[in-house]
């Protein structure tokens, strides 16, 4: 974003084509985070699903030896 701006600033780029180029970088943050956030959501539920799957194995080997 940075390089953007003096790109910009020493006009190698116009202010158009840099406002361009910073929608569609902030549309892009935008998209990743909510990307982050579905996956973090994701991964807890896995853990939780593993966690469980740990807990059934245990009872199986209790009532197995029993």
């Amino acid at each position: 974003m940075n390089k953007l701006y003096e790109d910009s600033a020493l006009g190698r780029i116009g202010e158009g084509r840099r406002q361009s180029m910073a929608a569609q970088y902030e549309q892009e943050q935008h998209d990743l985070r909510a990307k982050k956030t579905g996956l973090e959501t994701l991964i807890q539920h896995a853990e939780k699903v593993y966690a469980n799957a740990e807990n059934y194995m245990l009872l199986i080997r209790y009532y197995y030896v029993v």
